[in-house]
């Protein structure tokens, strides 16, 4: 099947309430099925995700539907009870996408505070491989279908939170295939890291990291470039990656290569 257009974005940092729509509910739910939690439940329509308190989008509650007539804030105390019986604080992923479309606002007035903005960037891979160098005669890049040692510790790490870097490489091992783990090599030195994660004609990538001793030196470029690569032989017509807004050198950097902002999503937390 041949994927669908990519529907019209908008240039960074301006908001599309329009793209409220099919973009933004694919995307929601294809970024919640790349990033699968230890564990889930279905409230009255909303998916209740946990991992053992790791990962924020591993521990929020995704509100895709709703079910007709709910009362909204009796189902918020019932999930605030269910994630404090867990020991995590209550915490919901918002988009334009979430419903009833005053959860954000409900949420707000129970003191909820906003957490980890986030913009949701797009590109087709056909413009990405153009606007990217092929290679790099210093650097390689090495695509697998597990997570090393380093990919892992520089994703997380270790040294900071072992506990993280566990729930990380359980949560990685979650992932159905087709996904790729990317390891950028300078000679024999392991440099950045990426992962693509790919179904219907998208490739979400995600994880895009580089070591703090060589960052600015072009590599995030070089796994970039690699990622789109891959993805391309992935079957994907088009990719997604999701940065937060507070970084803006890798927002320049993806502005560069030609994404787009298709829209943001942030977490709504209780109690922390």
């Amino acid at each position: 099947m041949t994927p669908a257009p990519l529907p019209e974005a908008t240039p960074l940092g301006c908001e599309a309430p329009s793209l409220a729509s099919p973009l933004v509910r694919r995307l929601d739910w294809q970024a919640a099925r790349a990033w699968p939690p230890s564990a889930a439940e279905r409230h009255h329509g909303w998916i209740l995700r946990r991992n053992d308190g790791e990962f924020h989008r591993a521990n929020s509650v995704l509100a895709r539907h709703v079910w007709p007539g709910l009362d909204v804030d009796s189902a918020i105390t019932a999930v605030e009870a269910r994630y404090r019986a867990a020991g995590l604080p209550p915490t919901y992923q918002i988009s334009p996408a979430s419903r009833p479309p005053t959860l954000d606002e409900r949420l707000a007035e129970r003191g909820y505070h906003v957490d980890d903005p986030v913009h949701i960037l797009v590109r087709d891979l056909a413009g990405l491989r153009a606007a990217l160098p092929s290679g790099n005669d210093h650097v390689r890049v090495e695509t697998v279908d597990q997570a090393s040692a380093f990919w892992l510790d520089t994703c997380w790490p270790d040294s900071k939170s072992p506990r993280r870097c566990q729930n990380g490489a359980r949560l990685l091992h979650r992932i159905r295939p087709p996904k790729l783990f990317l390891t950028a090599w300078r000679g024999d030195v392991p440099c950045a890291t990426g992962l693509i994660v790919a179904e219907r004609g998208w490739a979400g990538f995600f994880c895009m990291r580089t070591a703090p001793e060589v960052r600015r030196q072009g590599l995030a470029r070089v796994i970039l470039a690699a990622a789109a690569a891959g993805a391309a032989a992935m079957g994907s017509a088009h990719c997604y990656l999701q940065v937060e807004a507070a970084n803006q050198p890798a927002i320049a950097l993806y502005a560069e290569a030609g994404f787009t902002r298709a829209y943001g999503y942030h977490y709504r937390v209780l109690g922390r």
